[in-house]
């Protein structure tokens, strides 16, 4: 019962916050703009497309595809305690299918954040996102786990 009221005051809090928070938007002088696609810059960045970019044959040979190549270094037992589990990922796959801007966004630890940064630069071209019959640049973000066992 307790749990219960819990969550409802949590969801009452946050439906409040979002009424204040679109208020003061709505009240504020921003101007939004809209562009079509064919005003944008050839070099924008969607996070978003209505068709996403694709790993050759799909995902689950992008996770093979990292899975097989990742070689994992050996960590020095003096910094195994700044190791993570978890780490995410983010590139650009540009409109040609190449792979750029890679970024850790979330670092498992520096000496595997390189490796994977490897894996993905090594990657073969993907096939590009296309919005409005265009093809475009996507991010792309991905989060990685590791189960290193330490001895």
């Amino acid at each position: 019962m307790a749990d219960s009221l819990d969550s409802k005051n949590n969801l009452t809090g946050l439906i409040i916050f979002v009424i204040i928070f679109v208020f003061t938007l709505s009240n504020s002088n921003i101007e939004a703009k809209i562009f079509s696609v064919a005003e944008l810059p050839e070099d924008s960045i969607y996070t978003f497309a209505e068709k996403m970019p694709e790993f050759p044959d799909g995902d689950t040979n992008f996770l093979s595809y990292i899975s097989k190549n990742i070689k994992i270094p050996s960590i020095p037992e003096s910094e195994q305690h700044e190791l993570h589990k978890r780490g995410v990922f983010r590139f650009v796959i540009q409109a040609t299918g190449k792979i750029s801007d890679i970024e850790v966004v979330r670092s498992i630890h520096p000496i595997l954040d390189k490796e994977v940064v490897r894996v993905i630069e090594s990657m073969p071209d993907w096939i590009p996102a296309e919005h409005n019959g265009k093809k475009v640049n996507v991010q792309y973000s991905f989060p990685i786990h590791f189960n290193i066992q330490s001895d």
